[in-house]
């Protein structure tokens, strides 16, 4: 949050359209390789304005001796111009490289290179706050390896971080490029999907599921599974994250206890029910339901 203060990441945001960041992979990195570049002419317009400037006023003042001996050395205007304007090139390039190494390695997961939680998180809060405006959907999947301790006991901790890899590399190649692909820590996934409801969740789950359960991750490391849980904004309930990811791990403990290897949809909220024209609050029907009385209990 505090780059969004920058002068950086402001110009940053001048200079790049909104379609082109969201096509990069994490709203990708500020593009300083071009914009420093792209500002070299002007910088070098402003020092060859500044030199005449000073040249003028110590003429004026008689002491334009100093500065006229840049024009004997065959020193011109132009010639500073040309050499600031490669010097900020190639700086800009440096630092335009240095940046877009930065910031790769600040939002992403070393291991299995897709983001990392911290990104997601980010990410996760603007991309709800745009649904809540547009009035769509959202959906959340969170994804386990099934028995990744007993590979690491079995086979060493070198045969999970393939089979983790592996993961990863099935989860990028079966996304689509709007969705964000996150590990949320150790074993667990998370993949966040705009403009997705349950339904389109629930088919991604199953072609990511499949692509998984053909990988060959090699190294005699065997085939593995993972058990997935799936929640929209509908069964969360609310346009929050806390709640939207409690609804798809709750699913994904049901997918757990069922044997593993499989999909679990969030059940939807229970709705209020409606009785003699108006509707009765859910706390007084759990309440009827237990037999206990025929309304809520007496403050």
């Amino acid at each position: 949050m505090i780059r969004r203060h920058l002068g950086v990441v402001g110009l940053r945001s001048l200079f790049t359209s909104s379609s082109r960041r969201r096509s990069r992979r994490f709203d990708g990195p500020p593009p300083s390789r071009w914009l420093y570049p792209a500002l070299a002419p002007f910088l070098s317009v402003a020092v060859c304005a500044g030199l005449a400037a000073a040249r003028g006023l110590g003429r004026g003042l008689g002491v334009g001796g100093v500065l006229g001996d840049l024009r004997a050395e065959g020193l011109t205007h132009g010639y500073v111009g040309i050499c600031t304007a490669l010097l900020l090139a190639a700086l800009g390039a440096v630092l335009g490289r240095r940046e877009d190494r930065l910031f790769v390695t600040s939002t992403t997961d070393q291991l299995t290179a897709v983001a990392n939680r911290s990104c997601f998180d980010l990410r996760c809060m603007q991309e709800l706050a745009r649904a809540v405006r547009a009035k769509a959907q959202a959906a959340l999947l969170v994804i386990d390896v099934d028995r990744l301790k007993e590979i690491n006991d079995l086979r060493g901790h070198a045969a999970g971080d393939r089979v983790l890899r592996a993961v990863g590399r099935c989860l990028r190649a079966g996304c689509r490029s709007r969705d964000l692909v996150a590990r949320w820590g150790g074993d667990e996934f998370v993949i966040l999907a705009p403009k997705t409801d349950s339904a389109g969740a629930l088919v991604l789950a199953k072609r990511l599921c499949a692509r998984i359960a053909a990988a060959a991750p090699g190294h005699g490391v065997p085939p593995f599974t993972v058990s997935v849980g799936v929640a929209d904004l509908r069964s969360a309930g609310a346009a929050d994250p806390e709640a939207l990811f409690l609804a798809a791990d709750q699913a994904l403990y049901a997918a757990k206890a069922s044997g593993r290897n499989r999909i679990r949809l969030a059940p939807l909220p229970p709705e209020p029910v409606e009785r003699s024209g108006h509707v009765v609050p859910l706390d007084d029907v759990a309440w009827n339901w237990r037999g206990r009385s025929e309304g809520p209990p007496a403050a």
